[in-house]
């Protein structure tokens, strides 16, 4: 029987039925209290509850609002509970009594790249990168090391390098909602800027909160010249790296806990690499009421090739919710020579957003240089106006003092003996905003910083798209972006204007033109966009010369494939790109697509059934009858389901739905049923000519059920071979067998003798 609770469906449970009164006139469902837990109550409304039928089942009725009705038509328990008493409402949010370690196993998530280029002023060279993450899981621990790699052979130099970088084991502790770190990480912080260490690190963890009040997850933006390789680093980590078509570009799906700086890189078909770097944001310190959050790491920084250097340090941060409307935070970061001290406040405004305010205060001693002491003030702001269809995602302003020093440029001014660049201000707006009526949509996204000591940097992105119609056609579409980068070297503008038509089954034709400094380039494109392959074919000219490029992807259960090319007067490219993943445990193993820096994933077992298609055919069972479905959110409940619509006739689907709600990088396991065999309608007759009785069971060498016998003994069997030969079962045993044919058709109806047993 399924049970609803208010919005919210959980898994099939089985639910016993006792009486209420002498007669037995009324039943009850009996609800087990380990099934209550589960429902998402606050613990004042738990222990409320009473119980009934000998202390088994819990009377949900006992508390104010709470109500329980079976519906068996649809067999479903229907329970309604008052918001007043669920500790949050959300459809995919699970209690922490819901939440799945998974199962032991390795895993490796990989993204290669490839290209081999011509040109008439740099020769030949060959390139070929590679970055990923590999791991394994044990009981709640994960033990992750990030790789990445590039080899390149151009006339005169040839050169290569590979480093696993990263390396650091966590596990999740839901009863203090946190997650513990060891080893080599960024420190991840609201209050102070992220550097690279070796240590421990004990904080709550936002994930494990219900969605509507997680973390901010930074987004990149820019526009691609051509078909270009996107590389987006911290430092020398990288942490994302893509193949994206020309015109305009969003990279939405990094990872929440990433803070600081990051360094994006655009390379081109024709070699060319545009740099720049962008500021990520936190939304406003907010606290739900009541609650702490907290951040400690104690530990040593480090570089990347392993090299640490003095001092010790330890970080602390608190912030607590006072009520609905107000939070408190503060923090320290200390270590020899270093002290920071932060303080904030943070304000629901309600209908006008959520705000928040802090000030850090640094002392820095540097042997040569003396002594540093300076404080940085900091705002932040985001608000959602749901009636507007607009989002300022993010609004920020910091002022740092001239002698104010960071943790990160104080261990680089006491390693290279030098200040320079330390920041004075930076500007960060991230806005969204939608015009349904006249069919636009925006965004814009703007970073500035000034130094005391060196010119300003700045990055300003924006775009506005509108679909429209245009004789008759419907989807038409147009983009204008506008991209600004200065640097404290050099600076670039450029502006864009794409137009998209419709032709249906996905198809397009575009035009788009790109202008900067260096001129102006004209294109023209055709392109297709299936669910599992696109393709896009184009001309430019202008700036740059006349050429044709190509980009195809196709997207597999294994893999997804890219590959692209591009021919000018002045040179020629081709590149291939693989990114997937593979899971690999004791239940099985499959490759799959990959799920981002070694992340969450369910593994479903169809208990030997090959090509069973799973969530709209986005994946299939391998020969052993596995299937990895990748990049699952953490602590956010799961449907895995069996797409029945495209099921092959063989096959039928006994359970079709399960579900899963996973902690931080677990490798779930689930199991679906499949029957898979030829289908058949038989009569089945006994040799006096009379019909076995009704209800009758029929069942095959494994004791599976495969029919019940119908009126006239009629069965319609499935998952079954021809030849095979069933027991025929009533009044508790088996009374006699029937053998089918050696060949089968399912539109045909088989008149087959049960041979009693011999006596």
């Amino acid at each position: 029987m399924n049970a609803r609770i208010n919005d919210r469906h959980l898994a099939e449970q089985s639910f016993n039925f006792y009486a209420t009164d002498e007669d037995e006139s009324q039943v009850r469902a009996c609800v087990p209290f380990e099934l209550v837990r589960k429902f998402g109550l606050k613990q004042e409304a738990l222990e409320m509850l009473g119980r009934w039928h000998q202390q088994e089942c819990v009377a949900m009725e006992s508390v104010s609002g709470i109500t329980v009705r079976p519906d068996m038509e649809s067999t479903t328990l229907i329970v309604t509970i008052p918001q007043a008493w669920m500790e949050y409402s959300d459809p995919n949010w699970s209690s922490i009594e819901e939440w799945d370690h998974g199962i032991p196993g390795f895993l490796l998530d990989y993204n290669v790249n490839t290209s081999v280029s011509k040109y008439r002023n740099s020769g030949r060279s060959q390139q070929t990168s590679g970055n990923g993450t590999a791991g394994f899981n044990v009981g709640a621990w994960r033990i992750r090391s990030d790789f990445q790699g590039s080899n390149q052979r151009r006339s005169g130099y040839s050169g290569s390098n590979f480093s696993w970088n990263n390396l650091n084991a966590f596990r999740p502790i839901p009863s203090l909602g946190a997650k513990l770190q060891v080893g080599e990480n960024q420190l991840n912080s609201s209050l102070f800027d992220s550097f690279r260490y070796i240590g421990l690190n004990l904080a709550s963890d936002d994930q494990m909160m219900p969605p509507n009040l997680r973390g901010y997850a930074p987004e990149v933006t820019g526009v691609a010249d051509s078909t270009a390789r996107v590389t987006v680093r911290q430092g020398e980590r990288v942490l994302y790296e893509t193949m994206v078509p020309p015109g305009p570009f969003r990279i939405r799906d990094l990872n929440s806990a990433v803070s600081g700086k990051l360094d994006v890189e655009i390379t081109q078909d024709n070699g060319q690499v545009q740099k720049y770097q962008m500021e990520t944001a936190n939304i406003p310190y907010l606290s739900r009421p009541g609650r702490f959050r907290y951040n400690m790491t104690i530990g040593r920084p480090s570089s990347y090739d392993r090299k640490m250097t003095d001092p010790m340090f330890a970080s602390s941060e608190l912030s607590w919710g006072v009520n609905s409307d107000w939070s408190v935070y503060g923090g320290n970061l200390m270590a020899n020579g270093y002290t920071a001290m932060a303080a904030g406040i943070g304000r629901n405004l309600h209908q006008f957003g959520v705000i928040s305010t802090d000030v850090t205060h640094a002392r820095a001693e540097v042997s040569n240089q003396g002594r540093y002491k300076g404080s940085s003030l900091r705002l932040n702001y985001a608000k959602r106006f749901d009636e507007y269809n607009s989002e300022i995602t993010f609004a920020g302003y910091r002022f740092s003092q001239r002698d104010f020093l960071t943790m990160d440029e104080f261990l680089q001014s006491r390693d290279e003996h030098t200040t320079t660049r330390n920041s004075k201000a930076v500007y960060t707006v991230l806005a969204n905003k939608s015009f349904i009526d006249l069919g636009f949509s925006g965004h814009l996204s703007y970073t500035r910083e000034d130094y005391w000591d060196q010119k300003p940097t700045e990055r300003f992105s924006t775009f506005l798209s509108r679909y429209f119609e245009v004789g008759g056609l419907k989807g038409v579409s147009a983009t204008l972006s506008l991209n600004h980068t200065r640097s404290y070297r050099k600076q670039d503008k450029s502006l864009s204007l794409s137009i998209s038509v419709p032709f249906g089954d996905g198809r397009r034709v575009s035009y788009d033109t790109f202008a900067n400094g260096k001129g102006i380039r004209h294109g023209a494109s055709y392109s297709m966009y299936e669910q599992d392959q696109s393709y896009l074919l184009s001309a430019n000219t202008g700036r740059g010369g006349d050429g044709v490029q190509g980009y195809f992807n196709r997207r597999t259960s294994m893999a997804d494939i890219s590959m692209n090319g591009y021919q000018a007067a002045d040179g020629q490219s081709v590149g291939v790109s693989l990114q997937g993943g593979a899971t690999v445990t004791a239940e099985g193993a499959a490759l799959h697509q990959s799920a981002f820096n070694g992340g969450t994933r369910i593994m479903v077992d169809t208990d030997g059934v090959a090509g069973v298609p799973l969530q709209n055919s986005s994946a299939r069972t391998n020969t052993m009858g596995i299937a990895v479905l990748p990049a699952v959110n953490n602590y956010y409940r799961t449907d895995v389901r069996i797409d029945v619509n495209t099921l092959a006739d063989d096959m039928e689907a006994v359970k079709s739905v399960t579900e899963a709600t996973l902690t931080e990088g677990a490798i779930g396991y689930r199991k679906l049923s499949i029957i898979q065999g030829s289908k058949a309608m038989i009569t089945l007759k006994m040799p006096d000519g009379s019909y076995p009785p009704f209800g009758a069971s029929v069942y095959d060498a494994s004791a599976r059920e495969v029919a019940i016998v119908a009126e006239s003994g009629f069965a319609y069997l499935t998952g079954i071979n021809p030849d095979a030969v069933f027991d025929v079962r009533w009044e508790g045993k088996k009374q006699c067998t029937v053998t089918l044919p050696k060949k089968l058709k399912s539109e045909q109806r088989y008149a087959l003798l049960c041979e009693p047993l011999s006596k």
